[in-house]
């Protein structure tokens, strides 16, 4: 899992507009698979640790992460939802390789910040949606 999250971190820095080629449909399809992965991972811990999964601020970003990308899968088709949204809010992936760093404590006060802000980015990213 620790050479998934930091090879889809790399993937993520490879996204900008307008790709060359089939860039585009690379970067979609690694994207998937990176997601399945870390659907696969959620699913097993759930399964492994049941409601305790739950008490970890980390889990907890990595269950919000994964609906992110199960909703981006189910809208991708459709023209009615701003899917690009979505796709922002991929960029929080990259907050999972602070998970790796065990000693850096203050950036882990920050993302547990973040996770407190969770609901009202959420609204804000509904606002947008309208």
């Amino acid at each position: 899992i620790t050479v998934c999250v930091i090879v889809n971190i790399v993937v993520l820095s490879l996204d900008h507009y307008q790709p060359v080629g089939h860039m585009d449909e690379i970067l979609i399809y690694t994207n998937d698979v990176f997601s399945g992965i870390f659907i696969l991972e959620v699913i097993l811990k759930l399964t492994a640790m049941e409601h305790r999964f739950f008490f970890d601020h980390w889990n907890c970003m990595d269950f919000f992460l994964i609906l992110i990308s199960i909703t981006n899968f189910s809208l991708r088709g459709t023209t009615a939802v701003n899917v690009s949204v979505f796709q922002v809010l991929r960029v929080f992936r990259i907050f999972r390789i602070m998970r790796l760093v065990k000693r850096a404590k203050k950036i882990r006060v920050l993302i547990d910040a973040l996770w407190y802000s969770l609901p009202s980015i959420a609204n804000v990213g509904g606002l947008m949606l309208v």
